[in-house]
Parts: C-alpha cells; structure tokens; sequence
C-alpha cells in the first residue's frame, strides 16, 4: 500500500520514508496495545500521533492537508475530536475504547 498510494509524491523516500512511518506506527501500538491488532495494517498509522502527523506534513509535504485532516480526520491531543473520531467513538464498544 505505502509503493502504491505515494509513489506518486516527489517527496517520498521509499524505503527509507516507509521504515520512518512502519517504525513511528509501531511505536504507537506499542504503547497502545490495542486489543484489535494482530497485524498492523494501514488504519493503524493514526494521524493523531504527532510523530505521524509531523511524518505525513513534513516529510511528505503533504501540509496543505493539515487543516483537513484535523477537523474530518484526526485532532491533535488536547483539541476537539475530528469528525472521524466522534464517529468512531459513538460506535466503538467500551471494552475497545
């Protein structure tokens, strides 16, 4: 997924750009421990984690998101919840939250 979906960004370093964000989202589920994951798959790179964000804004330039990503996607810690993340929290059982 990560060849195909930003093989198109001039920014992207390939190897080098996918170990950074493959590490930073195993950081975060290392932390985390969510019970759901057994494999990481690419709704694991959570938006929210500063790390990952700064990842996607930065490095891959893609900031120009930013703005987006924040109210529809993922807030930053601290913010009020994005879209998504209201969503997710009114349909999310309490034993996963």
């Amino acid at each position: 997924m990560l060849t195909e979906k930003t093989s198109s960004l001039s920014t992207f370093q390939r190897t080098r750009g996918m170990l950074r964000l493959l590490a930073r989202t195993i950081h975060h589920l290392w932390r985390i421990q969510p019970p759901d994951a057994a494999s990481i798959h690419t709704h694991h790179m959570d938006p929210a984690f500063e790390p990952i964000r700064t990842e996607i804004n930065v490095k891959l330039g893609q900031g120009q998101y930013a703005p987006a990503v924040k109210s529809d996607v993922a807030a930053v810690a601290g913010d009020e919840p994005a879209l998504a993340q209201r969503i997710d929290a009114r349909s999310t059982p309490a034993c996963l939250r």
